[in-house]
């Protein structure tokens, strides 16, 4: 069978990269492969999830209840779950990244839909769990994942473009709603409205296909339809489309109230400075105590939902009470911790709200409306299109559930009503809105705006000039002039923000008697408009541009009055400059990756090591390896020209390169540190290097760049590189491990140490050496101790200190920093002590966000960054803060 997989993509490939007429139709053939895969993948998903159940309900609860506690099952089991779901998320997830469909969302757009399967996996068996052991969320956001996952690996195992690439992942993404539903055109467009946010010919159909193979395997092999049964619909009176109009509108407040809920309950427990198991552990003890009353808001809720379609009678404050405490409860449930889908939840909250609808205008008009399913059907649908902002989606959802036309006319003005009073209202979907919060605004059909990716956070001045409010006018003129500012910020005397001061405030003040005996207090604006730190730059700008302003101070959300920096009109050139950079950085690796798959060769960039073969060498001198060519040489800054055979190389310079597979091993060593210079140890003085040999260099893999050189570990005894701390391009993938130098492989994280190999050894001079850890944290393999391990951080001064005990180090391992706005950045790699005292003054730390600039913490300005590690200057009251000294929590 595997052998037949193998051959089957070899086929394909091969046809799809020769251009043949016939390219389409291996294209559709590609995507009835992903429909297959994707229903397969999401019939073992609720397989797993029905396992999960039964473990936790049909298993544990009896176990319990042999214990004495059957009557705190409903409490225990959710807490559980959400124990186990929490460490799972610890260990394994990037708590910093999108989640769910937003995460496939941002792939998509971002970078050509290629996903990480690592972060799906462990979202999609959390699911299972958070939804096995009682947890308040749905199935169908990891289905969606899971469909997603399997049509980029398909598209990565076929080689195809990133066009290709994205509507794989929209195959994939729509055979996880077909499968859950057997609604193939709900979930193709589903896939066209959410994923992708386009619509193309080619492309649909095969989403299409994709869809329809998902459904038909879902019934081939479960022999069944959705989910949950839905009745015939009923339909009365033309005069009840009135009372559908009024359904749509209140759909479209409960959507907002949804998504509200959702984010704010979510950003409540990101406050909490308390491990992420015990949160979401809370959270589940949060939603058990809750099922000990409303047992039906508990799960996934189809059974609950079922009895309303039927027609059961439920009083009228049951159906109020589930809507509000299922909304409160997927929040707890997803905001602690937990995982799952919002898809369900919102179909879940839509029926209790169109059934209390319905079964309220029964009671008063009822020779007029239909029966209570009947809305509920479409209360399913307008809060499902008010959530996720998806109003085609949710008419072909129900249409294909019932089958039955008469639904459409109040599907559509329900719908319509409620997505269109969602826009008035200016909220974004349950998934985009995540988004939004990252910096992202997607638009429908339209490219994104290169500003999106940018915060504020990453271009702010974080120690910018300020002014007390008792400084006399007089002197404000003189500093103004000094600091070459039109305004600046007025700072009390407890660091508090309380105002504005410009030069038109003072040019005011001025035509005015006895101006001099007023103070900056007298004139400055106290009505401020303000940023925050985590806000994109785009809606920075946006208001900027509207109240006509050249600055605008950024304070914290906790606490307005704390002054975190200013974003000034030169800021505004850094974004732009970021990001255009972040852009082009994006479009070089699109066109690498096109270029290897068009021309079968691999695409390098090379690097003159020190004393390699390369080194000092003219370029027709090189003895290049048969089926390799240089193309162009990278000179300071962004420019390339191409090679020339009079070309001398030195020590440091860039190559591009292309190569054959098998030639590329051979071009490497022309251009690495002989194996017969490896490993000898300087004598006498040391001739001294330039710096960049050392900073910032792009470091080679396998195949391509990943990165660049961020600091190097020197051996204090022979003065030796032996250890590089690498920033790896965000877009690569492996798992964090140590690697040798000579066998780099992607990663996709930040930072990490990669033990050379003995022919990788460089001498470096004697530069100001500082002490670090010698462990790696998270790195599985510990580097070895063989002495004091020592930094060289060209960019910052040097310490000179003499290197203290280890045993000194008052500091645990994996200590969490925080910002001001309690966000989670990294772990501690690192320390410096001072010798004489014993005390900590600095933390090396790696950094999980792209965010090279100087932020605070504990609530003081001492942070500095220089992506991926970050110096953290601790001043004497955090010091004092630090956890007590345990020997067991060493570094």
């Amino acid at each position: 069978m595997d052998s037949f997989i193998r051959s089957w993509f070899r086929w394909v490939s091969i046809r799809l990269r020769r251009g043949r007429t016939g390219q389409q139709f291996y294209m559709l053939m590609t995507a009835t492969a992903v429909g297959l895969l994707g229903g397969l993948g999401t019939i073992l998903l609720h397989e797993l999830i029905n396992l999960s159940h039964e473990f936790f309900f049909d298993i544990l609860r009896p176990r319990l209840a042999e214990m004495g506690a059957e009557h705190y099952a409903l409490v225990l089991l959710p807490l559980l779950g959400g124990l186990i779901v929490g460490l799972l998320a610890w260990k394994f997830a990037d708590p910093h990244s999108s989640h769910g469909v937003a995460y496939v969302i941002e792939r998509v757009m971002l970078f050509g839909g290629h996903l990480h399967f690592r972060p799906i996996i462990t979202r999609v068996l959390g699911s299972v769990i958070t939804l096995g052991s009682g947890g308040s969320a749905g199935p169908e956001d990891p289905s969606v994942q899971v469909g997603s996952m399997v049509g980029s690996g398909v598209a990565r195992r076929l080689r195809l473009s990133a066009d290709q690439t994205r509507t794989l992942v929209g195959c994939g993404a729509a055979a996880g709603i077909a499968s859950a539903f057997n609604a193939p055109l709900a979930g193709a467009f589903f896939a066209m409205e959410i994923i992708l946010r386009q619509f193309q010919g080619l492309a649909f159909a095969m989403i299409v296909i994709s869809a329809v193979v998902s459904a038909v395997t879902t019934q081939i092999i479960l022999g069944r339809g959705a989910a949950f049964a839905v009745p015939a619909y009923t339909f009365v009176s033309f005069r009840e489309l009135w009372f559908y109009l009024l359904l749509g509108i209140a759909a479209a407040f409960v959507a907002v109230a949804y998504i509200q809920s959702l984010y704010r309950i979510g950003d409540h427990f990101h406050g909490w400075d308390i491990p992420l198991p015990l949160k979401a552990g809370f959270g589940g003890l949060l939603v058990g105590m809750v099922g000990l009353f409303l047992p039906q808001v508990m799960g996934q809720g189809y059974p609950e939902l079922q009895t309303v379609l039927n027609g059961q009678q439920v009083s009228l404050g049951i159906l109020a009470a589930l809507v509000v405490v299922k909304i409160l409860a997927t929040s707890v449930t997803l905001g602690s911790g937990g995982m799952g889908g919002v898809f369900a939840p919102s179909l879940f909250v839509g029926a209790m709200l169109g059934a209390l609808f319905g079964e309220a205008v029964n009671i008063w008009f009822p020779s007029i409306t239909a029966p209570a399913p009947a809305y509920a059907m479409v209360g399913m649908a307008a809060v499902l299109a008010g959530a996720v902002r998806s109003p085609i989606t949710a008419i072909m959802l129900l249409f294909e559930m019932t089958n039955d036309f008469r639904i459409l006319l109040p599907l559509i003005i329900a719908v319509i009503a409620s997505t269109t009073l969602t826009e008035l209202l200016g909220h974004e979907s349950v998934y985009t809105w995540a988004l939004l919060r990252r910096g992202l605004r997607l638009e429908f059909g339209h490219e994104i705006d290169v500003m999106q990716g940018v915060r504020v956070n990453e271009v702010m001045d974080i120690d910018p000039p300020t002014v007390p409010p008792d400084l006399p006018l007089a002197e404000l003129e003189r500093i103004l002039v000094d600091t070459r500012h039109h305004g600046l910020p007025v700072v009390d005397s407890r660091r508090r923000l309380v105002g504005i001061v410009t030069l038109q405030d003072l040019e005011r003040a001025m035509q005015s008697e006895n101006w001099q005996e007023k103070t900056v207090g007298d004139i400055a604006t106290t009505q401020l408009i303000v940023a925050y730190p985590d806000e994109p730059m785009w809606m920075v700008l946006k208001r900027m541009g509207s109240y006509n302003i050249g600055r605008i101070p950024v304070v914290s959300r906790k606490d307005p009055t704390r002054l975190r920096g200013m974003v000034w009109r030169t800021n505004i050139v850094r974004a732009y400059n970021i990001a255009i950079r972040r852009r082009a950085e994006m479009q070089e690796w699109a066109e690498e990756f096109r270029l290897g798959r068009l021309t079968g060769k691999e695409l390098l960039e090379l690097t003159v090591a020190p004393g390699s073969f390369a080194d000092g060498r003219k370029v027709r001198d090189l003895p290049l390896p048969a089926g390799s060519l240089l193309t162009a040489k990278r000179e300071e800054g962004l420019r390339t020209r191409l090679v020339h055979g009079d070309d001398e190389l030195k020590a440091g310079d860039v190559l591009m390169a292309l190569a054959d597979r098998s030639a590329v091993r051979d071009l490497r060593r022309l251009f690495e540190l002989p194996m017969d210079q490896a490993g000898v140890l300087p004598s006498g003085e040391l001739k001294p290097l330039p710096m960049a040999l050392f900073w910032k260099q792009p470091v080679i893999g396998l195949d391509d760049s990943l990165g660049s050189l961020r600091a190097v570990l020197v051996n204090a005894e022979t003065r030796v590189v032996t250890h590089l701390v690498l920033s790896y391009r965000v877009y690569l993938q492996q798992q964090l491990k140590l690697i040798p130098f000579h066998n780099v492989s992607h990663a996709d994280v930040q930072g990490v140490h990669v033990k050379l190999a003995q022919k990788h050894l460089v001498q470096l001079p004697d530069y100001h050496l500082r002490r670090l850890s010698p462990s790696a944290g998270d790195i599985s393999t510990t580097l070895d101790y063989t002495g004091p391990w020592l930094v060289q951080h060209p960019e910052e001064q040097a310490l000179e200190t003499a290197a203290p005990d280890p045993e000194a180090m008052p500091l645990r391992w994996q200590t969490r920093v925080f910002t001001q706005s309690e966000v989670h950045i990294g772990r501690v790699a690192g320390c410096m002590v001072d010798p004489t005292y014993r005390t900590l003054t600095h933390l090396l730390v790696y950094h999980e966000r792209l965010i090279p600039r100087w932020i605070a913490i504990n609530e003081a300005d001492v942070l500095e960054m220089s992506e991926p590690l970050v110096i953290i200057r601790l001043t004497p009251d955090e010091v004092n803060q630090l956890p007590p000294w345990n020997s067991e929590d060493y570094l």
